[in-house]
């Protein structure tokens, strides 16, 4: 879906503060930049500028009105909703997970909506996980950033839930304090390492955190044309099961040993937050196996199967290796009347 640039915006164009992206930048990290770059004493400037006005694009996560954001630049910042929110937003992990009809539909949703249907379709708003995800950096990218662009900023392969560790320069990722009002929202924020605690995080993390980062980072590389078929993500689920003695019958999973062993995977990652952001969180996941192993409702939330991925294939290479043996299907269809993605029903606390 390409978006034509409006002519009569290109006089904007030419002022802005920012003309080119950062490497694996995001879009909220771009409209930042122009914030203070830009010298504007007020937030909605810069929705002024790229958005005609609505206060819709200071969502750090998942962005909205990409059409209106695309017109207002001449499309110098890309013409394409799809490629916006693959190269520069954490939709591009959701993405895969969703059948190809479901896919059109959300980012028809961010190109013309503001956010709350996205997050509704792409299952944020009954997850466990929170409707929001964290604003994440690295205070080594911080100051090697500053040193090379003049400012630090935010980095999409930070922002994926579930990643809480930098690869490049192998350490913890912190939750960025600054700017952050209500409802998990950010004012424009740019990372700085004077805004950061004296005493940062313990640099090592646990070594299950640094593995669930490498599984996610393969899922989020996955080819932009590539939806998975979940009648052949449960057989490879379930043919793993077998391989590893943890099926009561060929039709039949061993429920209390996978959850019991589950668990313990999941409790190993502590200092994973999402894994903390509900008390007895770990248990439920490790109980709700329906969602994993049942077609007519298994979820679509990412994290949900690359966890379980993570822990029964050990890694991404030999699930991926496992899914392509796998006889393909037809897939499961797009429902619209019901939200894209299973999830059982948990109380707030």
């Amino acid at each position: 879906m390409l978006i034509p640039p409006n002519p009569s915006s290109s006089s904007l164009v030419d002022v802005l503060s920012v003309d080119r992206w950062l490497p694996d930048e995001t879009i909220f990290s771009l409209c930042s930049r122009q914030h203070f770059l830009s010298g504007a004493a007020l937030q909605q400037a810069v929705l002024d500028r790229f958005f005609i006005g609505l206060r819709a694009g200071m969502n750090h996560d998942v962005p909205a009105h990409l059409a209106m954001f695309i017109r207002a630049t001449s499309g110098r910042f890309g013409t394409n909703p799809l490629d916006l929110c693959r190269d520069h937003s954490l939709v591009r992990l959701y993405l895969p997970w969703l059948s190809t009809e479901c896919e059109r539909v959300v980012i028809e949703a961010i190109a013309n909506q503001g956010t709350q249907p996205a997050r509704s379709l792409l299952g944020l708003t009954r997850g466990r996980f929170g409707t929001t995800h964290p604003l994440k950096l690295c205070r080594e990218c911080v100051g090697a950033d500053s040193s090379t662009y003049g400012t630090g900023y935010w980095h999409l392969q930070h922002q994926y839930p579930g990643v809480w560790w930098c690869e490049i320069h192998r350490r913890q990722l912190e939750v960025s304090a600054l700017g952050r009002i209500k409802n998990g929202r950010y004012v424009w924020t740019l990372p700085r390492l004077s805004s950061l605690p004296r005493v940062p995080l313990m640099v090592v993390g646990s070594v299950g955190m640094r593995h669930l980062t490498e599984t996610i980072a393969h899922s989020a590389n996955l080819p932009s044309n590539f939806h998975f078929d979940y009648q052949r993500l449960k057989d490879t689920y379930t043919a793993k099961l077998a391989d590893a003695g943890l099926m009561k019958s060929t039709d039949t999973v061993d429920r209390r040993q996978v959850s019991l062993q589950f668990l313990d995977h999941l409790l190993s990652m502590r200092d994973v937050q999402e894994l903390t952001v509900t008390p007895g969180i770990c248990h439920l996941i490790a109980r709700r196996l329906d969602c994993l192993l049942y077609l007519a409702c298994m979820t679509r939330h990412p994290l949900i199967h690359l966890l379980f991925i993570d822990w029964l294939f050990d890694g991404w290479p030999a699930f991926w290796s496992s899914y392509n043996t796998i006889p393909c299907h037809t897939g499961v269809p797009f429902r619209p009347l019901r939200s894209q993605v299973y999830e059982p029903h948990t109380s707030r606390h």
